[in-house]
């Protein structure tokens, strides 16, 4: 499947603690979570993935 649908950048909203987006090979990937303990402990947990970036992210307030 990776041959046919090749992964260049990749986003993962609600990463946790990064365990799926982790398993990935992207070029660039980054975890998105709001809770900022959790992006601080995937940080740690996959500091060897230099492609791997974790940063906050909040949904905007809005009426839809």
């Amino acid at each position: 499947m990776k041959d046919k649908y090749p992964l260049n950048d990749i986003c993962e909203i609600g990463c946790g603690l990064g365990d799926i987006i982790s398993k990935l090979d992207g070029r660039k990937m980054i975890g998105l979570d709001y809770d900022e303990n959790v992006l601080k402990a995937a940080s740690f947990l996959h500091k060897k993935k230099i492609n791997l970036k974790f940063e906050k992210f909040v949904f905007p307030s809005s009426n839809l």
